[in-house]
């Protein structure tokens, strides 16, 4: 006995199947972004450092990297190991 579609949705047969896969997608687009601008700050902290050193406090433009780097909730480990 084949189902036609309809009566396959109608019972109920596909309850469900979307929220896990609307969360996986909306996970990775926010996960990229994430990503994208984690990237772009760490290449931020290693151009200023490659400029001036890594003194912070010496160098303005490493300062206010570093205050943009921990607004944005950037681990600590990405800017710890670069300097």
């Amino acid at each position: 006995m084949a189902l036609s579609f309809g009566l396959y949705y109608a019972r109920g047969y596909m309850a469900g199947h979307s929220k896990w896969a609307n969360i996986k997608h909306r996970k990775g687009r926010a996960d990229a972004r994430k990503g994208k601008l984690f990237s772009r700050l760490a290449k931020e902290i290693i151009s200023a450092v490659k400029l001036g050193g890594s003194d912070p406090k010496a160098m303005p433009r490493l300062r206010l990297v570093f205050t943009k780097s921990t607004c944005r909730d950037l681990p600590n480990d990405i800017y710890r190991e670069e300097y």
